[in-house]
């Protein structure tokens, strides 16, 4: 008898054995379950509440415990080649509305010939009860349930269990079970997420793949990797499946039932596998339901149109980076010298426009260099990702906080003059560190157009990605390239004279307000307790540029007396940022406009899908202008909180602040390398894809685009659909 033959023979003996059992049950008296019967079950089953009671217009989650003996396994929503899966059906009070269990990742657990999925010891299979508004408070509610599995060993045995569980229904807020939370919380990680990458999968006669492409996987981190189906009968479940890991990501290959061969329109299941860590092994499950095509995807190939678009995207982006909050502060600057060179030969006034275009050149190169060999070394990291660190926002707000004592006149020093004489190398070497400076506070900020093209940049070679970089920095800094090219519209700007001098110190306020803004963001990252070295250093800079200012006025003979001093108080400085203290969690509110914004992670976001609620994602960061930008004007607003009160909408919100890896798996999966991102999620049951907010937020486009979110899933030919 081959394989195949012998599944189908236990599944038969199993549905009859199962069959004799319940006519047994019913014969022992009306309505009388199996679990009363005299034979114990082996499996010891209870019901086990989230929460202690019920509050109206909320989501109760339930799990049935299933704790067999050891040795003994249960199955998955798809038993493989033998087995049943468990099954639990609901008796109700009216008000409370059942929802799909939610099922833990399964593992393949060979028996002899046959292969099942399956759960080797304990398994937590969750429920979402959605909470009627009309539940009156004050009386209790018996929640009734009829659970069967199948328990197997040698043996499989079919069980049965009635269960009850009574909660109290009260209009306050549902208190935590305190001695379920752990349970939750495993059972939680043992969901299968959303995948952070995009998941293609292609079959032949004889196969089917399924590819996970996240570049940079590494071959030796990744195994035991294994594809579940959702349905039975769509790959042969004994046969060992094939890993193959490369520059696309990780492939799994399975073969398909000898007697089928027709070709198959969409893949549900599970991809899971194991990736090796500093802590050991973690075991990663994402949750797949995609179209099959014939042959295999291209979708992680990229050709020569691709990336001429995407250097296309990145001037656009570049371009209008111009223009976004975080510049403000820098643009100044931009104006001053166009201002000064109104008096110059159109020469000079070309060479300075070339020389601010190399700053700003520069400083991408090296950043987006940097960025692209810390994640070839294995970090996970994305645009704006040097500001995640303390000690790299502590040393910008020195630098902010040094142009602008030189910009008010402390003191003067010719390489970082901003105001100084255009004509000499001084000036050029001004004009450089200008489009440095300007990079440097325009770095954590992402404009349209530019998202996409950064996270096309990320996965390509290291020699595209360094042109994509080098495409935004051309586009920040063509305006400026432009009019220096352009004498009759240098002519359009007010002459130079004397009012340039107080124009020029009135152009550090905006570098102060730059600084306490960095330090603001410090604040949000160490605490205000981790504050202290970088205001003492604060105090040092001061205090070296007074000095500095001191000397060259020449009220002092003994320069080298101050100078020594200043080069101290910098040295000091400088040696006081290895002081900073390492980033906090939580540097972003979670709450605004009476609104209460849940922490994201895949699993939560799942879950609240899952129970039925369309879903709100922030992913933000504290030093994200843009960002704050959005959160004062919009998603603080009585118009947004109306909104979401109004729709049902769940609200969660994911810091980036300190940097996460799960955070930048998830803007990966929507091509962003950086921050700020808004999408707005259906429910499950409606169906659908999310809907990309864009960068800049409006009130009304915002409120639109929720109301809006039912009429968009109908439209599901679109995935990421932008508005």
């Amino acid at each position: 008898m081959d394989r195949l033959a012998m599944t189908k023979v236990v599944r038969v003996g199993t549905l009859f054995w199962l069959l004799a059992l319940s006519v047994g049950a019913m014969a022992s008296g009306p309505g009388r379950a199996v679990a009363a019967t005299s034979a114990p079950t082996r499996v010891a089953a209870d019901l086990i509440p989230e929460t202690t009671s019920i509050q109206p217009g909320t989501t109760l989650w339930v799990a049935l415990r299933l704790q067999p003996p050891a040795g003994w396994h249960t199955y998955w929503s798809n038993p493989g080649d033998s087995g049943l899966a468990t099954r639990i059906d609901w008796a109700l009070p009216a008000g409370l509305v059942a929802g799909p269990m939610a099922w833990p990742r399964p593992e393949r657990l060979p028996t002899g010939p046959l292969v099942i999925y399956g759960y080797d010891g304990e398994a937590v299979l969750l429920t979402p009860i959605a909470v009627s508004t009309q539940l009156v408070a004050g009386q209790p509610a018996t929640l009734s349930a009829e659970a069967n599995w199948v328990v197997c060993n040698e043996t499989c045995i079919p069980e049965q269990a009635s269960l009850e569980l009574t909660l109290p229904v009260s209009d306050s807020a549902a208190p935590r079970n305190q001695s379920a939370k752990a349970l939750f919380a495993r059972a939680r990680a043992e969901l299968p997420e959303i995948s952070p990458w995009p998941v293609t999968s292609w079959q032949s006669s004889r196969t089917i793949s399924v590819r996970l492409a996240a570049a940079g996987l590494d071959r030796a981190r990744i195994s035991n990797a294994s594809f579940f189906p959702a349905d039975d009968g769509v790959i042969d479940a004994g046969a060992s499946q094939s890993i193959s890991v490369d520059a696309k990501g990780l492939t799994v290959t399975a073969s398909r039932p000898g007697q089928s061969n027709s070709p198959l329109k969409r893949l549900s299941g599970v991809l899971a596998f194991n990736a090796a860590d500093g802590a050991g092994d973690v075991r990663r499950a994402y949750a797949v339901d995609i179209p099959i095509a014939a042959e295999p995807s291209n979708a992680g190939s990229t050709t020569s149109a691709d990336i001429a678009e995407a250097l296309l995207l990145a001037l656009l982006g570049g371009l209008i980076l111009n223009l976004m909050p975080c510049v403000l502060p820098v643009l100044a600057i931009k104006a001053f010298g166009l201002v000064q060179q109104a008096a110059q030969h159109p020469s000079v006034a070309r060479r300075h426009g070339l020389s601010i275009t190399a700053g700003v050149l520069f400083f991408f190169g090296i950043l987006g260099g940097l960025m692209v060999a810390l994640r070839a070394a294995g970090a996970t990291i994305g645009w704006g990702f040097q500001l995640q660190s303390p000690i790299v926002v502590a040393a910008t707000a020195y630098v902010l906080f040094t142009v602008g004592l030189n910009l008010s006149g402390v003191f003067e020093v010719g390489t970082i003059s901003i105001g100084g004489r255009l004509a000499d190398r001084n000036g050029y070497a001004g004009s450089f560190f200008a489009g440095v400076l300007a990079t440097l506070v325009a770095s954590p900020c992402t404009a349209p157009f530019m998202g996409a093209a950064l996270g096309l940049a990320l996965t390509q070679p290291w020699y595209v990605a360094a042109l994509i970089f080098q495409a935004v920095g051309l586009g920040m800094a063509l305006p400026y390239l432009v009019l220096s090219f352009a004498p009759r519209l240098v002519r359009l700007l007010p002459r130079p004279g004397a009012w340039l001098a107080w124009f020029k110190q009135a152009l550090a306020f905006p570098m102060y307000g730059a600084c306490i803004w960095l330090v603001w963001v410090l604040a949000q990252q160490v605490g205000v307790d981790g504050l202290a070295w970088t205001l003492i250093g604060l105090l040092l800079i001061g205090f070296s540029a007074w000095l500095v200012g001191v000397g060259q006025a020449g009220f002092v003979r003994t320069h080298w007396v101050t100078r020594g001093l200043a080069t101290a108080a910098v040295f000091t400085a400088m040696a006081l940022l290895a002081l900073t203290p390492a980033p906090n969690a939580g540097a972003v509110r979670q709450q605004s406009a009476g609104l209460v914004w849940g922490k994201f992670s895949p699993a939560e976001l799942e879950s609240l899908r899952a129970a039925g609620r369309p879903v709100m994602v922030d992913i933000t960061a504290a030093w994200c202008v843009s960002c704050l930008v959005n959160d004062a004007t919009v998603l603080s607003s009585s118009e947004f909180a109306q909104s979401v009160k109004r729709n049902h909408l769940a609200l969660l919100r994911g810091d980036w602040t300190k940097g996460d890896p799960e955070i930048t798996r998830y803007l990966e999966s929507f091509d962003r390398a950086g921050v700020p991102l808004y999408v707005l999620y259906p429910s499950i049951d409606a169906g659908g894809q999310p809907i990309v907010l864009p960068q800049i937020l409006t009130k009304e486009g915002v409120a639109a685009a929720i109301e809006r979110l039912q009429s968009a899933v109908a439209d599901k030919s679109k995935p990421g659909e932008k508005l």
